[in-house]
């Protein structure tokens, strides 16, 4: 049996503060119960925060216990625990202790929960925070006068590119304020309005030019695993989010993203400053042309290397080939990356990657992922950010923090300058819009 590695004194105490404030502070804050229950029961455990502390750097130990073990009730694991997973068991939980099921559970199937924790990151593709999206982008519209390129950093499976597809309901007390998008949209979001803050204009329609996300490990809801990981990172009793995750997928099937499976920092200054196109070689005029020889039935001209062939080691992956993110898509990326080598040159873009169209308004975004990038890449995207704003002006808007805030920097000219819209829910669910209406 695989043993989680014995916990110094100080690394205990500090798992046991990161349970405690999860169990006070956030699953309450996020209505849901059960984690709060077992957060707090964990804490208080120095076997199952071994567990916990066995997580990769930069993610969240609540969450990826928590998913691994959701993910292994999805995935068939027979337990009593299930009876307290609304969306495994069908039904409405017990009103009994969950936490000694969920000890038993985890200390049972260590082996299993271990290897999860280990490989795994938080992926979380809510929906729901496009409510929040869709007023920045509205203005960053009205300002550019100009079709939208997005660029989604932590794109997980890209659901957050076809913000545009939704139908939004905005209400404030409990009345209806604003609404917008197809009212029979397969997609139904709505968001509580707080304080007096008004919401600037929405367009009519918007004009995207460019539906870009990127994303380690870029997930393709046809695989079976990687949807259920996806659906095993919603929070048990947040069944509203399984139903609009089958939705954005049902939509992502017929409006296909383009993702493409790097690390952001590499890939970014590349999308954003695309190298011109090689020029064509010089035709020799030698002998006469002869007929080319067909091409074999599963021949693709000019195909992007292989993802496979990317040279490996322990490092953060490199820019490799895009996928192209649909749910019905054939093409799957690998579950862990492909790491380069440290002294690699990186990867550059095949000639499959979409372009961004150059009188598009670029418009670079992220909903509550840049914790995991760590300080460095961030100050690379800043800096990349910045050099490409020396030739065209570009957008950025970030949901992020523990008690996010929705802000929208503009990089004009390589001077920024950061505006907060918004604090919102972590999810979504709610927005106090604090930006003065243009």
């Amino acid at each position: 049996m695989t043993r989680a590695d014995p916990l110094d004194p100080q690394r205990i105490e500090h798992y046991r503060n990161v349970f405690h404030i999860f169990a006070r502070d956030e699953a309450p804050g996020l209505n849901s119960p059960i984690y709060a229950e077992l957060s707090y029961g964990v804490s208080l455990d120095d076997d199952l925060l071994a567990v916990a502390a066995q997580k990769r750097k930069g993610q969240p130990a609540p969450n990826i216990l928590f998913a691994a073990v959701q993910y292994l009730l999805l995935s068939g694991v027979d337990h009593p625990l299930a009876a307290h997973y609304p969306i495994v068991s069908g039904a409405e939980r017990p009103p009994t202790p969950a936490f000694p099921l969920f000890r038993d559970f985890v200390l049972t199937h260590r082996d299993a929960v271990l290897n999860l924790v280990r490989t795994r990151n938080t992926q979380t593709n809510v929906v729901r925070r496009c409510a929040c999206l869709l007023p920045a982008f509205s203005i960053i519209a009205r300002e550019a006068d100009a079709p939208l390129a997005l660029l989604d950093l932590g794109a997980s499976a890209g659901l957050n590119l076809n913000f545009d597809r939704y139908a939004y309901r905005y209400e404030r007390a409990g009345r209806l304020e604003r609404r917008w998008g197809t009212p029979n949209a397969a997609v139904q979001l709505e968001c509580d309005l707080r304080g007096p803050g008004a919401l600037p204009d929405f367009p009519e329609q918007f004009q995207i030019a460019a539906r870009i996300g990127i994303d380690l490990n870029p997930i393709n809801l046809n695989d079976p695993d990687q949807l259920r990981w996806l659906q095993a990172l919603i929070w048990p009793e947040h069944i509203e989010r399984h139903d609009r995750l089958r939705a954005a997928a049902a939509e992502l099937e017929t409006s296909p993203v383009h993702l493409h499976q790097g690390d952001a920092a590499q890939l970014l200054p590349q999308l954003l400053t695309p190298a011109p196109p090689a020029p064509a070689p010089a035709v020799p005029p030698a002998a006469p042309p002869t007929p080319a020889p067909a091409p074999a039935p599963d021949a693709v001209p000019n195909a992007p290397p292989d993802i496979a062939t990317a040279p490996t080691s322990d490092a953060v992956p490199a820019a490799v080939s895009p996928v192209t993110a649909s749910a019905a898509s054939p093409a799957t990326a690998p579950a862990t990356a492909p790491a380069a080598s440290p002294n690699a040159t990186p990867v550059a873009l095949p000639n499959a990657a979409p372009a961004v169209p150059p009188d598009a308004a670029l418009v670079v975004y992220a909903t509550v992922a840049l914790y995991q990038f760590g300080a460095e890449r961030i100050a690379q995207i800043e800096r990349a950010l910045q050099n490409a704003a020396r030739q065209r002006p570009i957008w950025l808007v970030a949901l992020e923090g523990r008690q996010p805030q929705l802000t929208l920097t503009r990089y004009h000219h390589a001077n920024p300058t950061r505006q907060t819209l918004a604090t919102t829910s972590p999810h979504g669910w709610w927005m106090q819009w604090t930006a003065p209406t243009p």
